[in-house]
This record gives C-alpha cells, sequence and structure tokens, in this order.
C-alpha cells in the first residue's frame, strides 16, 4: 500500500501495515454517519496505476548550480495543474 500526500510525494508503507482510523458516529435523522471522515480515498493498486501518472519535477539546488529531480503522482485528470503547483512551491 502507499500514500500520496496533497504535493504528490508517494510514501510506500511497509507490507501488512494497517491503516488505522478513528472515525465518530453521528445521528443524523435517524441514521448513522461519519461525523469527521478523514481527508482521502481508498483505492486498490490496479486503480490506482490507471487514475495517477509519475511526473519527474527538478528543482535547482540552494546553490542554484545543480537541477535535483523529485518524482511526484498526480491524478491524470489534473497533472498539468498539479505540476505547476509543485514548481511554485520548490523546496528551499
Amino acid at each position: 500500500m502507499t500514500r500520496v500526500d496533497s504535493s504528490g510525494v508517494r510514501t510506500w508503507l511497509l507490507d501488512g501495515e494497517p491503516m488505522r482510523y478513528t472515525l465518530h458516529l453521528t445521528r443524523v435523522a435517524g441514521q448513522w454517519r461519519i461525523a469527521d471522515p478523514p481527508d482521502m480515498v481508498v483505492i486498490s493498486q490496479a486503480t490506482f496505476g490507471l487514475l495517477w501518472t509519475p511526473v519527474r519535477i527538478a528543482y535547482l539546488d540552494p546553490t542554484r548550480t545543480t537541477l535535483v529531480g523529485d518524482l511526484r503522482w498526480f491524478v491524470q485528470a489534473r497533472a498539468v495543474d498539479r505540476v505547476a503547483q509543485a514548481l511554485g512551491h520548490a523546496p528551499l
């Protein structure tokens, strides 16, 4: 399993490492609802491969003499906008 954060950084989880979340329930009009759902979507690895695309972004290092590559992952439908955002937030 992997996680992708809002800046496109993908982190691999250890095999068998559980994903744990505490959900709080509330009753609305007689039905149970999740009161504070986590800001995430859970999809299969196969679906991830169909919807997300890897993009190699390059930033100048602090001395501004060397390009440093950084692999990011973005939803294909919004990849161009997300790449532009990532380039605008280059690490220092």
